[in-house]
């Protein structure tokens, strides 16, 4: 559970220390610290992601994979299977399907589910969507519009409150606060645009 200490750190918003902890909802699993893993370049977020989420699981100490996670020469690499299995391109980066496909690859006893709201004429907004899916699955990893270059992005949620939200990002952190009203939670990596995009871990 992240509590005040989780918001040290985080950008975005000048007063973020102020924000009343009761009033936020928080991911069941956290990214520790020690398991957070940045982007090496624009088009990794995906693969970066797909790492931190084996990581905060528990894919195993042991597990050939990401056994090594958590040593100091290793902590901030992406593992090559990862990048492997998410077919990501400096053209492309990742897409939706591609890194379900990975995290099912990676984690095979591991319940996964993705959704949208494609289709629907009103869908809840993102300040009840993203509670509720915090409070239904164990982790949580959306894509949206990154309001500094205006394309797709991957990240963890780690919180959600009524000021915004606390998120694992590769890009910028891993206490990294976004408000709501800066928050597009449309598909970068789509066709169509999805709204609502998200992958869970149950």
């Amino acid at each position: 559970m992240v509590d005040s200490e989780g918001f040290k750190g985080t950008t975005g918003h000048a007063g973020v220390e102020a924000f009343d902890r009761r009033l936020w909802r928080y991911s069941k699993v956290q990214v520790a610290s020690h398991q957070f893993c940045s982007q090496p370049n624009d088009w990794s977020c995906g693969p970066a992601v797909v790492t931190m989420v084996c990581r905060a699981v528990g894919a195993g100490e042991q597990d050939p994979i990401v056994g090594d996670r958590c040593s100091a020469d290793q902590a901030g690499l992406i593992p090559e299977v990862v990048l492997r299995f998410c077919e990501s391109t400096v053209s492309l980066g990742t897409s939706n399907p591609s890194l379900v496909q990975a995290l099912r690859l990676l984690l095979p006893t591991k319940t996964i589910i993705s959704g949208n709201c494609l289709g629907s004429a009103s869908p809840p907004p993102p300040e009840q969507r993203l509670p509720a899916l915090l409070q239904e699955y164990s982790i949580v990893v959306i894509n949206f519009i990154d309001a500094e270059d205006g394309v797709g992005h991957f990240s963890i949620v780690q919180g959600v409150g009524p000021e915004g939200l606390l998120l694992c990002d590769p890009a910028r952190g891993p206490a990294e606060f976004l408000a709501w009203q800066a928050f597009d939670w449309r598909s970068g990596f789509s066709e169509p645009v999805q709204q609502q995009w998200y992958v869970a871990l149950r």
